[in-house]
């Protein structure tokens, strides 16, 4: 068997219902990230647990997603107003909403004729995109340029906690988490006073919905990384080994006896150039063995990447147990990346 991406559904559901149930718990809407798995059976658990709305970065995405009888979709990345025209004809087909965070996305959405469900994208300490919290008046002026746009429909703000990814421990996370929601409700609670309108918030990151028990004044949860986990979650603290539900299954193509390497077929174009340090050392994807239902750590890591070859650095003890041929199990560092670039997987256990 070649290289594979292989999913623990077990693992899969027990992740989707401990979210789910959270956000039952709290009242909030779980609208999970699509991008992260691209895939109708995962999709169709989501449903299994009473999922109907979802998020999607591309309008190619939210167009297959529909196309599967998905109605609610949110495409939660800054409006290309290049897409307009896709955009109006997947509106008269869904329940479409949609991110801006500047004057001209609202000026594009006059060309349309079908009405979107506006989200204003708001910074709200993680400085990728979006409007400072803080700017106050610039969120008001976006907020009154859609009330004057016939199809575009404000809804509410939207953040993504990404700064988050760069805690250790949970409560690092916490702390970044807290901050961040009570400036995203501070700046809801005086739109709310200024329109009289109600707004509606939706914040979206595996690591904060992960550890987060409770969502004061946060009416929308949007994680996708959690239906899998990876290396990267298990560093931050936002999962335990045994949460991790992707892996990739590489065979050993080659042997150096002298640096105590494999040579496995498993590169940039099925793992991707993303590294962390992880146990002390530089890491694309540790490899793990399973017993039982349980996933361990053997020590031996991916060292290094090129495009289909990946070199994996063995322990002593362990390498002498390698032959050609075998195939290793790896947790990826980013699962949605790994997932993005296989489009396939294998279920096991």
């Amino acid at each position: 068997m070649s290289n594979s991406f292989l999913i623990i559904e077990k693992r899969v559901r027990k992740n989707i219902e401990r979210i789910a149930e959270k956000a039952r718990v709290n009242n909030v809407v779980l609208r999970p990230h699509f991008k992260t798995h691209q895939n109708l059976q995962v999709a169709s658990f989501f449903k299994d647990y009473g999922i109907s709305a979802i998020t999607v970065s591309s309008i190619r995405m939210a167009r297959f997603f529909a196309a599967k009888g998905w109605k609610d979709i949110f495409i939660a990345f800054p409006l290309d107003v290049n897409e307009i025209a896709e955009m109006d004809l997947l509106a008269k087909q869904v329940n479409l909403m949609i991110l801006i965070n500047h004057p001209e996305h609202i000026k594009a959405l006059n060309q349309l004729t079908h009405s979107v469900d506006v989200m204003i994208e708001i910074d709200a300490g993680y400085h990728r995109s979006g409007i400072d919290v803080n700017s106050y008046e610039q969120v008001l002026e976006l907020v009154r340029m859609c009330h004057e746009t016939e199809h575009a429909i404000f809804v509410g703000l939207m953040a993504h906690f990404g700064n988050t990814y760069i805690s250790r421990t949970k409560q690092q996370i916490l702390g970044i988490a807290y901050k961040s929601a009570n400036r995203l409700s501070d700046l809801a609670k005086k739109l709310e006073r200024e329109t009289g309108q109600f707004i509606y918030v939706s914040i979206g990151d595996t690591p904060s919905v992960s550890v987060l028990n409770q969502f004061d004044r946060i009416d929308e949860i949007r994680p996708g990384n959690f239906v899998f986990y990876d290396l990267m979650q298990l560093q931050i603290g936002s999962c335990e080994l045994n949460d991790i539900a992707a892996l990739m299954q590489c065979p050993v193509v080659s042997i150096n006896s002298k640096r105590h390497e494999l040579v496995i077929h498993g590169g940039a174009v099925h793992l991707s150039k993303e590294s962390i340090d992880f146990m002390g050392v530089k890491t694309f994807g540790h490899i793990v063995k399973i017993e039982g239902e349980n996933l361990s750590f053997t020590g031996d890591y991916v060292s290094s990447l090129s495009q289909e070859h990946g070199i994996v650095q063995c322990k002593t003890e362990n390498f002498s147990a390698y032959n050609i041929g075998d195939q290793l199990l790896i947790v990826p560092v980013h699962s949605c990346l790994t997932a993005n670039l296989m489009k396939e997987f294998i279920q096991t256990i």
